[in-house]
């Protein structure tokens, strides 16, 4: 609404009365509520940033310049004239001057310019406080007719301090508003340095909150890691914990969220994957091993519940590798053509780590790859019970080349190259494969 079209409305206002019942009253709040209404978008607008002529403020650069950056000569509509200049602005000299202007009331420029300056700068400032001091008394002394211009004066201390990235993120969880949206309403630039600061602020906030166990936080958590503002090291940090969090062995939705999402991020994916291994250097290892702990658990319990004819696993061998999953490198599940179409919708929902066997002899394998003492080994468990096979796994590379290729061939799992030893499923061979096991120093858990 313009104040010319409020002036029309008002000017209705005596017809109106007159065509009122004289036992009625007159509100004033109400009757002039539209011109109210228009003075206030007026006074919005007022406050709005209208740049000046900027060959002007260049021409008044150039005189501070050749002024040896002294301001002494300069008149108060000058210098307010050069604060709206980004560079000016981050100018050590000319910041000081302008701050004892300030102080003393002999100059008044626009908070909104300095503020997104001061917001674009954040934690880089030199001699901050001179700056934060100065934009508090500009926030007490202007009139706040706009939203954002009432909240720096109601909050000046908070805002305009090194603890602003604080403030901001206990604001947020606190009004249950998106990040984004709270920085909108402070004219806070999602790119710059303060956001950046919030949203690590707010990700420590909210792993706190969940150490203390408001698991319910998590979402929001995630939704914020999404954000490519984030900083690597705050993401990092924020994956480690949240995977090494005891709620992760004792809330399973709590761990399928976090496994999902760790998964799907393209910061991460599974680490076990070649092109991803890059992507996980610099998350803690305790944290890089429970994850693949999860995997691999996912892997052998699909394997033996699902690819095994009819789910039986008569020899117990799902329940004794159970005990070695933590140990597990890599693990994969090599499925023959009819159980991989039999399986397809099931490996997609569960996100099965597999690959394919060439040969339909219906004859599935799984993989798994441990260290050892010296050296790794990879253990084949066949869905057949038969012999399984554990290989050297430096020789079994240099015959199929990666554990993590897209197809074997069966025979390529069944050589005796590289074999270290095999092993049936006979009475007591959990015994006699925990020995072996433990002399090449891989010991259950």
């Amino acid at each position: 609404m313009s104040l010319l079209d409020a002036l029309q409305s008002l000017a209705t206002l005596p017809r109106d009365i007159s065509l009122t019942s004289l036992s009625k009253e007159c509100d004033a709040a109400f009757e002039l509520k539209r011109l109210d209404a228009a003075v206030t978008v007026l006074k919005a607008k007022a406050a709005a940033i209208r740049p000046p002529d900027p060959a002007r403020i260049e021409r008044l650069i150039a005189r501070f310049k050749h002024a040896d950056q002294d301001l002494d000569g300069f008149e108060p509509g000058e210098v307010r004239l050069l604060a709206w200049n980004n560079e000016m602005l981050l100018n050590p000299r000319f910041r000081s001057q302008l701050a004892e202007r300030v102080r003393s009331g002999v100059v008044k420029p626009n908070l909104l310019i300095l503020s997104q300056v001061y917001f674009g700068n954040w934690g880089q400032h030199a001699e901050h406080e001179l700056f934060e001091q100065m934009l508090r008394i500009l926030a007490n002394q202007q009139g706040g007719f706009t939203p954002m211009l009432q909240l720096y004066k109601e909050k000046a201390n908070s805002i305009f301090s090194s603890t602003a990235d604080v403030f901001l993120s206990r604001l947020s969880a606190a009004e249950d508003r998106s990040l984004a949206g709270l920085l909108e309403r402070w004219g806070v630039s999602t790119t710059s340095p303060l956001a950046s600061a919030v949203l690590t602020a707010y990700i420590k906030q909210q792993l706190t909150e969940i150490d203390n166990g408001r698991v319910g936080n998590l979402d929001g958590l995630l939704a914020t890691l999404q954000l490519p503002l984030v900083m690597l090291a705050t993401f990092q940090l924020a994956i480690a914990s949240l995977i090494l969090s005891p709620h992760t062995d004792r809330n399973d939705s709590f761990r399928k969220r976090v496994e999902a999402f760790v998964l799907d991020h393209p910061r991460l994916g599974d680490p076990r994957l070649p092109q991803n291994v890059p992507k996980w250097t610099g998350i803690e290892p305790a944290a890089q091993r429970k994850f693949r702990t999860w995997r691999a658990t996912k892997d052998l319990v699909f394997f033996f519940k699902s690819v095994l004819p009819d789910g039986k696993d008569p020899h117990g061998r799902k329940d004794f590798w159970l005990r070695y999953v933590d140990q597990v490198v890599d693990s994969v599940v090599a499925l023959c053509p009819s159980d991989l179409q039999r399986l397809r919708t099931s490996l997609s929902l569960e996100r099965v780590h597999h690959c394919r066997i060439q040969e339909n002899q219906a004859i599935s394998c799984f993989l798994m790859r441990f260290k050892g003492a010296r050296e790794d080994f990879i253990v084949a468990e066949f869905s057949n019970v038969g012999k399984a096979r554990i290989f050297y796994y430096d020789r079994l590379l240099e015959r199929i080349g990666d554990i993590n290729r897209p197809e074997f061939k069966l025979r390529e799992l069944k050589s005796d190259e590289g074999l270290a030893i095999s092993f049936s499923h006979m009475s007591n061979w959990q015994s006699k494969v925990r020995s072996t096991l433990a002399q090449i120093g891989i010991r259950a858990s």
